[in-house]
């Protein structure tokens, strides 16, 4: 009860990702794309943000039928040392974690567009 009332009050703060995203996180999140997703340099993202803890973003992908599917959420995330990717649709994730990390619209985010640091090389 104690400590619902601190809480309340604002005395007990939840430790709060401070800081952009890390250059290793971007490329982590941009590896574990490229290896979840049928032909990731076609793909192409959209309000890509982020802070110290999770990156949150929109990425519309090819397909095996070579279209593109359409938007989907995305977050990636290194809590615990434990790697993680969600991808709005896929069989294993729920939309949950996609909720809690990144908001019901996908754009609790805010601050600095990384889209360009998670995008595929055109080369």
């Amino acid at each position: 009860m104690i400590l619902i009332a601190a809480l309340a009050a604002g005395g007990l703060q939840a430790a709060t990702p401070v800081g952009p995203p890390s250059a290793a996180l971007l490329g982590a999140a941009k590896d574990a794309l490229d290896r979840q997703m049928f032909d990731y340099p076609s793909a192409r993202f959209r309000d890509v943000r982020g802070n110290a803890m999770v990156i949150c973003g929109f990425v519309n992908g090819k397909n095996r039928m070579g279209a593109y599917g359409g938007w989907k959420r995305f977050a990636y995330t290194e809590l615990a040392n434990d790697p993680s990717l969600y991808v709005e649709g896929s069989d294993d994730v729920d939309d949950l974690m996609l909720n809690g990390f990144c908001g019901v619209d996908g754009r609790r985010m805010t601050g600095p567009d990384y889209t360009a640091r998670i995008a595929p090389s055109r080369d």
